[in-house]
Protein backbone atom coordinates (compact mmCIF):
# COMPACT_ATOMS: atom_id res chain seq x y z
CA UNK A 1 0.00 0.00 0.00
CA UNK A 2 1.68 3.49 -0.82
CA UNK A 3 -0.11 6.93 -0.56
CA UNK A 4 1.32 10.06 -1.82
CA UNK A 5 0.93 14.01 -1.17
CA UNK A 6 3.32 16.39 -3.29
CA UNK A 7 6.82 14.68 -2.80
CA UNK A 8 5.78 12.26 -0.05
CA UNK A 9 4.85 9.17 0.00
CA UNK A 10 4.07 6.31 3.07
CA UNK A 11 4.18 2.88 2.51
CA UNK A 12 2.87 0.92 5.26
CA UNK A 13 5.77 -0.95 7.15
CA UNK A 14 3.94 -2.90 9.51
CA UNK A 15 0.38 -3.64 11.11
CA UNK A 16 -0.45 -5.19 14.29
CA UNK A 17 -3.62 -7.58 14.69
CA UNK A 18 -6.47 -6.02 16.62
CA UNK A 19 -9.43 -4.58 16.69
CA UNK A 20 -7.90 -1.20 16.40
CA UNK A 21 -4.39 -2.21 14.97
CA UNK A 22 -1.49 0.25 15.71
CA UNK A 23 -0.14 0.58 11.91
CA UNK A 24 3.32 1.85 10.98
CA UNK A 25 4.30 3.72 7.56
CA UNK A 26 7.92 4.81 6.10
CA UNK A 27 7.82 8.33 5.22
CA UNK A 28 9.89 8.33 1.85
CA UNK A 29 10.65 11.56 0.04
CA UNK A 30 10.99 11.66 -3.51
CA UNK A 31 14.60 13.24 -4.38
CA UNK A 32 15.40 15.48 -7.62
CA UNK A 33 16.92 12.99 -9.21
CA UNK A 34 13.73 10.76 -9.03
CA UNK A 35 14.60 8.20 -6.43
CA UNK A 36 13.42 8.36 -2.72
CA UNK A 37 14.96 8.80 1.00
CA UNK A 38 13.55 7.53 3.97
CA UNK A 39 13.15 10.22 6.19
CA UNK A 40 11.05 8.43 9.35
CA UNK A 41 7.78 6.74 10.10
CA UNK A 42 4.36 7.69 11.06
CA UNK A 43 2.19 5.77 13.60
CA UNK A 44 -2.10 5.52 13.30
CA UNK A 45 -2.69 3.75 16.89
CA UNK A 46 -5.53 4.75 19.40
CA UNK A 47 -4.16 6.47 22.42
CA UNK A 48 -6.44 6.73 25.58
CA UNK A 49 -4.39 9.37 26.99
CA UNK A 50 -5.90 11.29 24.28
CA UNK A 51 -8.80 9.32 22.32
CA UNK A 52 -12.33 10.42 23.66
CA UNK A 53 -13.19 7.29 21.60
CA UNK A 54 -11.79 4.53 19.85
CA UNK A 55 -12.80 5.92 16.30
CA UNK A 56 -10.59 9.01 17.10
CA UNK A 57 -7.02 7.68 15.73
CA UNK A 58 -3.50 9.33 16.76
CA UNK A 59 -1.28 10.32 13.75
CA UNK A 60 2.02 10.83 14.87
CA UNK A 61 5.67 11.19 13.09
CA UNK A 62 9.17 10.33 13.93
CA UNK A 63 12.02 11.92 11.56
CA UNK A 64 15.54 11.22 12.88
CA UNK A 65 16.59 13.86 11.35
CA UNK A 66 14.33 17.99 11.30
CA UNK A 67 16.12 20.02 8.75
CA UNK A 68 13.95 18.34 5.77
CA UNK A 69 11.16 19.44 7.27
CA UNK A 70 11.71 22.72 9.12
CA UNK A 71 10.24 26.21 8.26
CA UNK A 72 13.17 28.16 8.87
CA UNK A 73 15.33 25.98 6.84
CA UNK A 74 13.28 25.97 3.56
CA UNK A 75 11.30 22.74 4.49
CA UNK A 76 7.89 24.39 4.62
CA UNK A 77 6.49 22.43 1.40
CA UNK A 78 7.72 19.14 2.51
CA UNK A 79 5.95 19.47 6.16
CA UNK A 80 3.07 20.02 4.36
CA UNK A 81 3.68 17.29 2.32
CA UNK A 82 3.76 15.22 5.28
CA UNK A 83 1.44 16.08 7.25
CA UNK A 84 -1.55 16.34 4.32
CA UNK A 85 -0.22 12.88 3.41
CA UNK A 86 -0.04 11.59 7.21
CA UNK A 87 -3.73 12.85 7.79
CA UNK A 88 -5.21 11.35 3.86
CA UNK A 89 -4.20 8.24 4.67
CA UNK A 90 -6.32 7.89 7.71
CA UNK A 91 -9.37 9.93 5.94
CA UNK A 92 -9.29 7.72 3.04
CA UNK A 93 -9.12 4.66 4.77
CA UNK A 94 -9.79 2.43 1.99
CA UNK A 95 -8.70 -0.59 3.47
CA UNK A 96 -11.15 -0.01 6.33
CA UNK A 97 -8.48 -0.48 9.22
CA UNK A 98 -9.94 2.33 11.35
CA UNK A 99 -13.80 2.83 9.98
CA UNK A 100 -16.23 1.12 11.77
CA UNK A 101 -18.42 1.25 8.87
CA UNK A 102 -17.86 2.09 5.09
CA UNK A 103 -19.28 5.27 5.76
CA UNK A 104 -18.05 6.24 9.42
CA UNK A 105 -14.64 6.76 9.02
CA UNK A 106 -12.52 7.29 11.73
CA UNK A 107 -10.96 10.91 13.17
CA UNK A 108 -6.97 12.00 12.47
CA UNK A 109 -6.03 13.09 16.16
CA UNK A 110 -2.92 14.78 16.28
CA UNK A 111 -1.10 16.59 19.46
CA UNK A 112 1.28 19.36 18.66
CA UNK A 113 3.20 20.44 22.05
CA UNK A 114 6.80 20.69 22.69
CA UNK A 115 8.60 19.01 24.78
CA UNK A 116 11.44 20.51 26.85
CA UNK A 117 14.40 18.62 24.87
CA UNK A 118 12.96 19.91 21.92
CA UNK A 119 15.62 21.78 19.18
CA UNK A 120 14.27 25.46 18.94
CA UNK A 121 13.10 24.86 15.17
CA UNK A 122 10.29 22.21 16.67
CA UNK A 123 8.48 25.89 18.04
CA UNK A 124 8.15 26.57 14.01
CA UNK A 125 7.67 22.94 13.29
CA UNK A 126 4.87 22.67 15.21
CA UNK A 127 3.36 25.92 14.38
CA UNK A 128 3.44 25.02 11.13
CA UNK A 129 1.65 21.45 11.71
CA UNK A 130 -1.15 23.77 13.51
CA UNK A 131 -1.38 25.82 10.27
CA UNK A 132 -1.62 22.90 7.84
CA UNK A 133 -4.20 21.16 10.41
CA UNK A 134 -6.37 24.55 10.66
CA UNK A 135 -6.12 24.60 6.58
CA UNK A 136 -7.18 21.28 6.11
CA UNK A 137 -10.23 21.85 8.46
CA UNK A 138 -8.91 20.84 11.68
CA UNK A 139 -10.64 21.28 14.86
CA UNK A 140 -8.48 22.19 18.58
CA UNK A 141 -9.41 20.60 21.47
CA UNK A 142 -7.65 21.07 25.07
CA UNK A 143 -5.23 23.30 23.48
CA UNK A 144 -2.97 20.88 21.71
CA UNK A 145 -4.86 18.20 20.28
CA UNK A 146 -6.14 18.58 16.91
CA UNK A 147 -9.22 16.67 15.31
CA UNK A 148 -9.81 16.40 11.40
CA UNK A 149 -12.83 14.81 10.26
CA UNK A 150 -13.65 13.25 6.70
CA UNK A 151 -16.90 14.99 6.78
CA UNK A 152 -15.10 18.68 7.61
CA UNK A 153 -11.86 18.60 5.60
CA UNK A 154 -11.13 20.65 2.69
CA UNK A 155 -10.65 18.67 -0.07
CA UNK A 156 -9.47 22.27 -2.02
CA UNK A 157 -6.30 22.54 -0.29
CA UNK A 158 -6.03 18.71 -0.19
CA UNK A 159 -6.20 19.11 -4.00
CA UNK A 160 -3.68 22.36 -4.02
CA UNK A 161 -0.82 19.96 -2.26
CA UNK A 162 -1.17 16.39 -3.61
CA UNK A 163 -1.01 18.13 -7.25
CA UNK A 164 2.05 20.14 -6.84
Amino acid sequence: MLHHSGKVFLRVASISAGSIPTCYLDILEVEHDGSSKFRGQVRYNYDPSYSESSNEIRVSFDCPTIDWISPVKGGTRALEDLVVCAILWLIKDNHYLYSTAPNEKAKALMVVHSYQEDKPEMNDINASIANVLKSLGGEVRNGDEWIVKADGIDYKYISSIINR
